[in-house]
Protein backbone atom coordinates (compact mmCIF):
# COMPACT_ATOMS: atom_id res chain seq x y z
CA UNK A 1 0.00 0.00 0.00
CA UNK A 2 1.05 3.88 -1.01
CA UNK A 3 0.02 6.59 0.23
CA UNK A 4 -0.10 8.85 -2.75
CA UNK A 5 1.06 12.71 -2.15
CA UNK A 6 -1.23 15.19 -3.35
CA UNK A 7 -1.11 19.43 -4.17
CA UNK A 8 -1.83 21.50 -1.09
CA UNK A 9 -5.25 22.21 -2.78
CA UNK A 10 -6.56 18.80 -2.23
CA UNK A 11 -6.91 19.99 1.58
CA UNK A 12 -9.64 22.34 0.62
CA UNK A 13 -11.28 19.69 -1.67
CA UNK A 14 -11.77 17.27 0.96
CA UNK A 15 -14.05 19.86 2.53
CA UNK A 16 -15.95 20.73 -0.25
CA UNK A 17 -16.30 17.02 -1.42
CA UNK A 18 -16.98 16.03 2.54
CA UNK A 19 -19.88 18.33 1.77
CA UNK A 20 -21.51 17.20 -0.63
CA UNK A 21 -21.49 13.63 0.76
CA UNK A 22 -23.13 15.72 3.45
CA UNK A 23 -25.75 16.48 1.00
CA UNK A 24 -26.35 12.99 -0.34
CA UNK A 25 -28.28 12.18 2.89
CA UNK A 26 -27.77 14.75 5.48
CA UNK A 27 -30.33 13.04 8.30
CA UNK A 28 -27.53 10.03 8.71
CA UNK A 29 -24.58 11.76 8.63
CA UNK A 30 -25.64 14.14 11.36
CA UNK A 31 -26.73 10.98 13.06
CA UNK A 32 -23.14 9.19 12.81
CA UNK A 33 -21.89 12.43 13.58
CA UNK A 34 -24.20 13.23 16.84
CA UNK A 35 -23.80 9.61 17.93
CA UNK A 36 -20.30 9.43 18.04
CA UNK A 37 -20.40 12.84 20.64
CA UNK A 38 -23.49 10.83 22.44
CA UNK A 39 -21.23 7.40 22.71
CA UNK A 40 -18.22 9.40 24.07
CA UNK A 41 -20.00 11.15 26.17
CA UNK A 42 -21.88 8.81 28.13
CA UNK A 43 -18.48 6.33 28.66
CA UNK A 44 -16.67 9.59 29.70
CA UNK A 45 -18.94 9.78 32.57
CA UNK A 46 -18.88 6.67 33.80
CA UNK A 47 -16.89 6.80 37.13
CA UNK A 48 -13.34 6.39 37.81
CA UNK A 49 -12.57 4.57 34.20
CA UNK A 50 -15.08 6.78 32.20
CA UNK A 51 -12.40 9.29 31.19
CA UNK A 52 -10.00 6.25 30.38
CA UNK A 53 -12.57 4.52 28.47
CA UNK A 54 -13.58 6.75 26.53
CA UNK A 55 -10.47 7.70 24.94
CA UNK A 56 -9.73 4.21 23.72
CA UNK A 57 -13.01 3.73 22.21
CA UNK A 58 -12.69 6.81 20.09
CA UNK A 59 -10.61 5.50 17.18
CA UNK A 60 -13.22 2.72 17.26
CA UNK A 61 -16.47 5.52 17.78
CA UNK A 62 -14.57 7.53 14.20
CA UNK A 63 -14.59 4.25 11.97
CA UNK A 64 -18.77 3.76 12.77
CA UNK A 65 -19.10 7.08 11.44
CA UNK A 66 -16.65 6.74 8.41
CA UNK A 67 -18.54 3.08 8.13
CA UNK A 68 -21.64 5.64 7.00
CA UNK A 69 -19.69 8.12 5.09
CA UNK A 70 -18.47 5.19 2.49
CA UNK A 71 -22.04 3.88 2.83
CA UNK A 72 -23.34 6.99 1.29
CA UNK A 73 -20.68 7.75 -1.11
CA UNK A 74 -20.67 3.68 -2.37
CA UNK A 75 -24.52 4.60 -2.53
CA UNK A 76 -25.33 1.51 -0.72
CA UNK A 77 -28.49 0.83 1.84
CA UNK A 78 -27.95 0.92 5.54
CA UNK A 79 -30.44 -0.43 8.41
CA UNK A 80 -29.63 1.08 12.19
CA UNK A 81 -27.03 -1.25 13.24
CA UNK A 82 -24.43 1.23 10.93
CA UNK A 83 -24.68 3.14 14.36
CA UNK A 84 -22.64 0.24 16.10
CA UNK A 85 -20.76 -1.17 13.14
CA UNK A 86 -17.49 0.14 14.03
CA UNK A 87 -17.39 -2.26 16.45
CA UNK A 88 -17.94 -5.40 14.23
CA UNK A 89 -14.62 -5.77 12.82
CA UNK A 90 -11.32 -5.83 14.36
CA UNK A 91 -12.25 -4.51 17.64
CA UNK A 92 -9.57 -5.95 20.23
CA UNK A 93 -7.07 -4.21 17.03
CA UNK A 94 -8.99 -0.88 17.29
CA UNK A 95 -8.73 -0.97 20.79
CA UNK A 96 -5.27 -1.44 20.90
CA UNK A 97 -4.85 1.46 18.97
CA UNK A 98 -7.42 3.62 20.98
CA UNK A 99 -4.71 2.15 24.13
CA UNK A 100 -1.87 3.71 22.21
CA UNK A 101 -3.93 7.34 21.67
CA UNK A 102 -4.61 7.04 25.60
CA UNK A 103 -1.09 6.72 26.49
CA UNK A 104 0.27 9.44 24.22
CA UNK A 105 -2.55 11.90 25.56
CA UNK A 106 -1.41 10.86 29.29
CA UNK A 107 2.04 11.50 27.90
CA UNK A 108 1.45 14.97 27.41
CA UNK A 109 -0.77 15.18 29.87
CA UNK A 110 2.31 14.36 32.41
CA UNK A 111 4.73 16.97 30.51
CA UNK A 112 2.28 19.86 30.62
CA UNK A 113 2.11 19.44 34.41
CA UNK A 114 5.53 19.24 34.45
CA UNK A 115 6.07 22.57 32.13
CA UNK A 116 3.09 24.88 33.64
CA UNK A 117 2.05 22.84 36.74
CA UNK A 118 3.88 24.62 39.53
CA UNK A 119 3.36 28.06 37.20
CA UNK A 120 -0.22 27.47 36.85
CA UNK A 121 -0.59 27.21 40.91
CA UNK A 122 1.76 29.98 41.60
CA UNK A 123 -0.67 32.22 39.24
CA UNK A 124 -3.63 31.65 41.70
CA UNK A 125 -4.34 34.74 43.48
CA UNK A 126 -6.74 35.07 46.92
CA UNK A 127 -6.58 38.08 46.92
CA UNK A 128 -5.72 38.06 50.57
CA UNK A 129 -9.06 37.17 51.67
CA UNK A 130 -10.44 34.08 53.22
CA UNK A 131 -12.91 32.41 50.69
CA UNK A 132 -11.85 34.42 47.72
CA UNK A 133 -12.65 32.63 44.59
CA UNK A 134 -9.17 31.95 43.14
CA UNK A 135 -8.02 34.27 39.40
CA UNK A 136 -5.71 32.62 37.30
CA UNK A 137 -2.96 34.88 35.80
CA UNK A 138 -4.05 34.60 31.70
CA UNK A 139 -0.69 34.98 30.81
CA UNK A 140 -0.27 31.77 31.82
CA UNK A 141 -3.34 29.88 31.09
CA UNK A 142 -2.94 31.03 27.67
CA UNK A 143 0.59 29.59 27.46
CA UNK A 144 -0.40 26.44 28.72
CA UNK A 145 -3.02 26.14 26.17
CA UNK A 146 -0.74 27.25 23.54
CA UNK A 147 1.51 24.54 24.84
CA UNK A 148 -1.53 21.73 24.91
CA UNK A 149 -2.70 22.30 21.38
CA UNK A 150 1.28 22.39 20.02
CA UNK A 151 1.80 19.08 21.43
CA UNK A 152 -1.78 17.53 21.04
CA UNK A 153 -2.06 18.31 17.33
CA UNK A 154 0.42 15.75 15.75
CA UNK A 155 -1.06 13.21 18.12
CA UNK A 156 -4.13 13.47 16.61
CA UNK A 157 -3.11 13.85 12.95
CA UNK A 158 -0.47 10.48 13.48
CA UNK A 159 -3.81 8.98 14.17
CA UNK A 160 -5.67 10.18 11.06
CA UNK A 161 -5.56 7.57 9.14
CA UNK A 162 -5.11 4.55 11.31
CA UNK A 163 -8.33 3.56 12.43
CA UNK A 164 -9.62 2.97 8.56
CA UNK A 165 -6.37 1.00 8.15
CA UNK A 166 -6.98 -1.42 11.14
CA UNK A 167 -11.09 -1.51 10.06
CA UNK A 168 -10.62 -1.46 6.48
CA UNK A 169 -7.28 -2.66 5.40
CA UNK A 170 -6.39 -5.45 8.65
CA UNK A 171 -3.20 -3.78 9.50
CA UNK A 172 -1.98 -4.19 12.91
CA UNK A 173 -2.09 -1.08 15.36
CA UNK A 174 1.99 -0.41 15.06
CA UNK A 175 1.66 -0.56 11.38
CA UNK A 176 -2.04 1.15 10.94
CA UNK A 177 -0.09 4.24 13.04
CA UNK A 178 3.33 3.96 11.18
CA UNK A 179 1.19 4.00 7.60
CA UNK A 180 -0.75 7.02 9.12
CA UNK A 181 1.79 8.96 10.15
CA UNK A 182 3.81 8.18 6.44
CA UNK A 183 0.14 9.30 4.78
CA UNK A 184 0.07 12.55 6.80
CA UNK A 185 3.91 13.69 6.24
CA UNK A 186 3.51 13.36 2.55
CA UNK A 187 0.48 15.59 2.58
CA UNK A 188 1.47 17.98 5.30
CA UNK A 189 0.63 20.61 2.69
CA UNK A 190 -2.78 19.52 1.92
CA UNK A 191 -3.39 19.39 5.42
CA UNK A 192 -2.08 22.73 6.38
CA UNK A 193 -5.13 24.00 3.48
CA UNK A 194 -7.13 21.59 5.04
CA UNK A 195 -7.09 22.77 8.52
CA UNK A 196 -6.76 26.25 7.53
CA UNK A 197 -9.91 26.29 5.57
CA UNK A 198 -11.76 23.97 8.68
CA UNK A 199 -11.03 26.71 10.85
CA UNK A 200 -12.45 29.77 8.77
CA UNK A 201 -15.34 28.04 8.69
CA UNK A 202 -15.80 26.57 12.20
CA UNK A 203 -14.20 29.52 13.76
CA UNK A 204 -13.56 32.42 12.22
CA UNK A 205 -16.38 33.06 9.85
CA UNK A 206 -19.18 32.23 12.87
CA UNK A 207 -16.72 34.54 14.86
CA UNK A 208 -17.33 37.48 12.55
CA UNK A 209 -21.05 37.02 12.04
CA UNK A 210 -21.65 37.09 15.83
CA UNK A 211 -19.51 40.19 15.71
CA UNK A 212 -21.42 41.46 12.63
CA UNK A 213 -24.90 41.43 14.87
CA UNK A 214 -23.64 42.59 18.38
CA UNK A 215 -25.03 45.77 18.10
CA UNK A 216 -28.46 44.36 19.28
CA UNK A 217 -28.75 41.82 22.11
CA UNK A 218 -31.89 40.44 20.30
CA UNK A 219 -29.90 39.95 17.04
CA UNK A 220 -26.86 38.38 18.88
CA UNK A 221 -28.89 35.75 20.49
CA UNK A 222 -30.37 34.83 17.06
CA UNK A 223 -27.35 35.07 15.18
CA UNK A 224 -25.71 33.04 17.99
CA UNK A 225 -28.28 30.36 17.58
CA UNK A 226 -28.72 29.72 13.89
CA UNK A 227 -24.41 29.58 14.28
CA UNK A 228 -24.77 26.82 16.78
CA UNK A 229 -27.48 24.63 14.48
CA UNK A 230 -25.02 25.24 11.68
CA UNK A 231 -22.44 23.91 13.21
CA UNK A 232 -24.08 20.72 14.79
CA UNK A 233 -25.51 19.72 11.88
CA UNK A 234 -23.88 20.71 8.89
CA UNK A 235 -20.18 21.57 9.94
CA UNK A 236 -19.81 18.62 12.25
CA UNK A 237 -20.90 15.55 9.91
CA UNK A 238 -19.48 17.74 6.85
CA UNK A 239 -15.83 17.67 8.74
CA UNK A 240 -16.40 13.84 9.61
CA UNK A 241 -17.33 13.02 6.20
CA UNK A 242 -14.32 15.00 4.66
CA UNK A 243 -11.99 12.72 6.96
CA UNK A 244 -13.17 9.85 4.84
CA UNK A 245 -12.33 11.95 1.80
CA UNK A 246 -9.19 12.44 2.30
CA UNK A 247 -8.78 8.49 3.36
CA UNK A 248 -10.48 7.68 -0.08
CA UNK A 249 -7.19 10.48 -1.95
CA UNK A 250 -4.79 9.42 -0.37
CA UNK A 251 -5.03 5.82 -0.40
CA UNK A 252 -5.97 5.86 -3.80
CA UNK A 253 -6.92 2.11 -4.17
CA UNK A 254 -10.42 2.94 -2.44
CA UNK A 255 -11.19 5.62 -4.52
CA UNK A 256 -11.33 2.87 -7.55
CA UNK A 257 -13.35 0.37 -5.34
CA UNK A 258 -16.22 3.41 -5.06
CA UNK A 259 -16.09 4.34 -8.92
CA UNK A 260 -16.71 0.99 -9.61
CA UNK A 261 -19.77 0.64 -7.23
Amino acid sequence: MQALRLPAAHGWRWIAEGFRLYRRNPPLLTLLALNYWLFFLLIFLVPLVGPFAANIVLQTLSVTVMNGCRAVDQRQSVGLDIVWSGFKRNLPTLLKLGALYLACELAIAALLVGMYGPQLMESVNLGGQPGAAPALDEDAVMSFLYAALVLTLPLMLSFWFAPLLVAWKDMPALKALFFSIVAVARNWRAFVVYGAAAMLLTAVVPGLLRALFGFSDALLTVASAAVTIVLVFVAMPTLFASVYVSYREVFAEDERVVSDA
